[in-house]
């Protein structure tokens, strides 16, 4: 039985609002789904076949990497879009640590976007798709429990929509999807919708604090989180405002709105909340980053009080204003990068190291452990890591579509 790991938000995120809006919660007017590839020959569980002489001169072209996620040193999983076709998400397994990626999904999407995941473990993957419907939008959820050899679908509508989209893990089989309209005046539409893997999904929670059922007031979300009976959103304020979080303690049934210490800064953002499963009480920890270069980590305490760590200053990353990069594989070990320099803390941020220097840029970030860890330098380069960042190769991978 796979041992539980700490719920991580999604990897790869920066906390500005342009790139969070691509990465992590997404539109789409248009959707048709449509699975690639004809059966494939039984293999081991969680590696992919490898590719026949034939096979490997038709590779799979990558034109940029969107997502990745790995649950250990050997499994992972990548979206990406071949080149020219940006409404077009392909999803790819690998068994053997990113250098053979077996393509495993196609989505098309009427636009860039429209889709967000949650990673369940080392072969199961929770896809969900949205597309507008005449009463709201048309929610589709895809999921393999073998690493992409076979995939069920199922559907669920919302009067919301079409949507932003965030996933959150809430076991080693189901997971939940916040469905969130355009942001308006005050706030945005949302319901929570929670499901199995294999069975169907159903509403859980339309009240966020004390506003109008269906309404989440004054928040524009980019992070849920659940652990146990807990949950939590996080997201940009839609106003000037700090940025807020709301807190259930009623298995996402409903959610109150969190007093949590901010940032002196105005322009700080708020990253998704990280929580250890099976801790009683799960106690989060909040993580912030702004566009003056600076990380903050605050823990909350069982007693309920919020206590901040040694902030972290570092120069920005190059990109959209505000796009540090952080992983955090519990709520103890996370990375950084800033500028040209990757930061590391295995003490919940209270002493900061400077691992190493790093004169490319990067889009996405990663770390599956202490040691093991992926980036992705634009487009499409993967690089990976086995001594906790202190050194970096390029990963010379190749992907392929079954036959």
């Amino acid at each position: 039985m796979e041992k539980d790991r700490p719920v991580v938000p999604a990897v790869g995120n920066t906390p500005s609002a342009a790139v969070r809006r691509w990465t992590v919660l997404s539109i789409s007017t248009a959707l048709m789904l449509a699975a690639t590839g004809c059966g494939t020959t039984p293999v081991a569980k969680g590696i992919p076949p490898r590719p026949t002489t034939a096979e490997a001169h038709t590779p799979v072209a990558v034109g940029t990497i969107r997502r990745i996620a790995f649950a250990n040193s050997s499994n992972g999983w990548m979206a990406f879009t071949p080149p020219g076709a940006p409404t077009t998400v392909e999803i790819a397994y690998t068994g053997d640590g990113g250098a053979v990626w077996a393509q495993t999904k196609r989505l098309q999407v009427g636009r860039p976007g429209g889709w967000t995941w949650a990673p369940l473990g080392r072969h199961t993957l929770l896809v969900v798709v949205s597309s507008p419907s005449n009463t709201g939008s048309l929610n589709s959820v895809l999921t393999t429990t073998d690493s992409g050899q076979t995939w069920r679908a199922t559907q669920f509508h919302s009067a919301v929509g079409p949507g932003y989209l965030v996933t959150a893990k809430t076991g080693s089989r189901a997971a939940c999807a916040l469905v969130a309209s355009e942001p308006s005046l005050g706030g945005v539409a949302a319901t929570l919708y929670c499901g199995p893997v294999d069975g169907r999904w159903h509403q859980v929670a339309t009240r966020f604090g004390s506003g109008p059922a269906g309404f989440l007031p004054g928040l524009f979300p980019n992070g849920l989180t659940m652990a146990g009976g807990a949950a939590w959103i996080t997201g940009q304020n839609v106003s000037s405002g700090p940025d807020l979080l709301y807190a259930s303690h009623a298995s996402g049934r409903s959610f109150q709105p969190l007093s949590v210490p901010v940032p002196a800064a105005t322009n700080a953002d708020t990253w998704p909340v990280v929580v250890t499963p099976g801790a009683a009480p799960a106690l989060p920890v909040i993580l912030y980053g702004s566009t003056g270069a600076t990380f903050l980590v605050y823990h909350q305490t069982a007693h309920g009080a919020w206590q901040a760590a040694t902030p972290l200053t570092t120069q920005a990353n190059p990109g959209p204003p505000g796009a540090l990069l952080y992983s955090a594989v519990s709520t103890q070990v996370m990375f950084v990068r800033g500028r040209h320099t990757l930061y590391a803390t295995a003490n919940r941020g209270t002493t900061w190291t400077a691992v190493n220097h790093v004169p490319n840029a990067w889009s996405l970030m990663q770390f599956a452990t202490a040691n093991q860890g992926w980036a992705v330098a634009a487009p499409a380069t993967l690089l990976h890591t086995a001594d906790g960042g202190r050194t970096w190769t390029t990963e010379r991978y190749r992907v392929y579509r079954p036959h």
